[in-house]
């Protein structure tokens, strides 16, 4: 087995931080650190915050749920309401920033009477969102909790904050077995 603190293989002891080529991936593993290699990481994020650009008219609801539609084939879990003054939507708020955004979803109300409102989206990590790579190196880092970090082959736009996601396929044994990983460490 290997065991970090070696010296051979390139293994640190050091604990990783997040880079634009680096991460360190938050699950234990007993799998060989080599079947991570040529795997694809595929990131995405949640969403962070809404922006009512346009209160819009025509509504006749005093208030209601927001519905996300769109975000990437694996989104879920958003949630949101609003409320409305004289017909129109004076504020919303986010209640769940749901998981797996690749790309920014459509954010539409449950009264279908609102017209012309704009609602607008923020993500997360939005510049790394949607990202996937090629993972070109792995190092255990600790090997008191298994801690690994993965060396992407092409950097992302910017380091993956503790709120991003990401999914390795294929999926390694004992890494992320029908879910998607969150939080660095």
């Amino acid at each position: 087995s290997m065991m970090a603190g070696t010296g051979g293989s390139g293994f640190t002891t050091n604990p990783l931080p997040n880079t634009n080529s680096r991460f360190s991936a938050d699950f234990n593993t007993s799998s060989a650190l080599s079947q991570f290699l040529n795997t694809t990481v595929s990131f995405s994020t949640s969403v962070q915050s809404l922006y009512l650009r346009k209160g819009g008219f025509g509504c006749v609801a005093p208030y209601g749920t927001l519905v996300f539609r769109g975000g990437g084939s694996a989104a879920f879990g958003a949630a949101g309401r609003y409320l409305v003054q004289n017909g129109s939507i004076v504020s919303v708020t986010l209640l769940s920033g749901g998981d797996s955004f690749s790309e920014l979803p459509n954010v539409l109300v449950s009264d279908n009477s609102c017209v012309g409102f704009e609602i607008v989206p923020a993500l997360s990590d939005a510049s790394i969102a949607g990202f996937a790579r090629r993972i070109s190196q792995v190092a255990q880092y600790s090997v008191l909790d298994d801690g690994i970090a993965l060396v992407m082959d092409t950097p992302l736009p910017s380091p993956p904050s503790s709120t991003a996601s990401y999914r390795i396929d294929p999926i390694v044994q004992n890494s992320c077995v029908g879910r998607t990983c969150t939080s660095f460490v």
